[in-house]
């Protein structure tokens, strides 16, 4: 009986791999089959060297979880250029839609005047 042998990888053409799905485009499936792999290779290896890697650390956390929503609106907002949108409003519990909405809506009349009183405290 012949036994398998387990191919073995770099973390180098692992980050490559990794690189065809996340900066590419391209879907995992084609991917993997353009490399020779498996699919569940290729998804062990986003989670491991994918860019959402430290995302899975905020869900511990969860200070942000427990706020308003426009609070963590505001921390997508600043954490957009680091990490996909998607994935972002994934982690905070908040639809993708509703993070859009809150950028184009106008600071409301309350929030204008409660930062003229806090000017004169």
């Amino acid at each position: 009986m012949g036994t398998k042998v387990k191919k073995r990888f770099t973390d180098d053409f692992k980050k490559d791999a990794v690189n065809l799905v996340v900066k590419q485009g391209y879907i995992n499936i084609e991917a993997a089959k353009s490399l020779g792999i498996s699919e569940s290779a290729i998804r062990t290896w986003i989670k491991k060297f994918g860019p959402n890697r430290d995302l899975r650390n905020l869900k511990k956390g969860g200070s942000l979880l427990r706020r308003r929503k426009s609070v963590r609106y505001q921390f997508i907002d600043e954490e957009k250029k680091a990490y996909p949108i998607t994935i972002l409003c994934r982690v905070m519990k908040v639809h993708r839609c509703g993070y859009y909405s809150w950028r184009k809506r106008c600071e409301s009349k309350r929030f204008i005047e409660n930062q003229k009183m806090a000017i004169f405290c």
